[in-house]
């Protein structure tokens, strides 16, 4: 993208090279596949293979920031569109069952499929 080459031929070069400017050219200058075989990544676990019902497993950026008491976790990939739906307005509205199947045959929702079956 144009940032980045701005950056490298104008900022980069104009820097005269104090130590926390020191790396900036490297970072500049990384791919998609770098990030994936970084050992710096990695340590700080930027990546987490999540597991997904219909695609096996998917690598998503990792939680930022890293709390040490709440350091967080992916534990899915947040499933498929409209698989809460009934629940969600079962309890959050005044709706009962028979009015949420009836807005379903109306095309007015929708149901997707099944939810997940790990923990939420």
């Amino acid at each position: 993208p144009w940032k980045w080459r701005h950056l490298k031929s104008v900022i980069v070069p104009s820097v005269q090279s104090p130590p926390s400017m020191l790396k900036l050219h490297d970072f500049c200058n990384r791919a998609v596949e770098d990030i994936f075989t970084d050992p710096h990544f990695q340590a700080r676990g930027m990546l987490a293979e999540v597991p997904d019902a219909e695609l096996g497993s998917l690598v998503l950026p990792g939680i930022v920031p890293k709390l040490s008491a709440s350091p967080g976790q992916l534990r899915h990939t947040g499933g498929a569109i409209g698989q809460d739906t009934r629940e969600i307005l079962l309890e959050h509205t005044s709706l009962d069952l028979e009015e949420i199947l009836a807005l379903e045959a109306q095309g007015v929702i929708q149901q997707g499929p099944a939810a997940h079956t790990g923990p939420a």
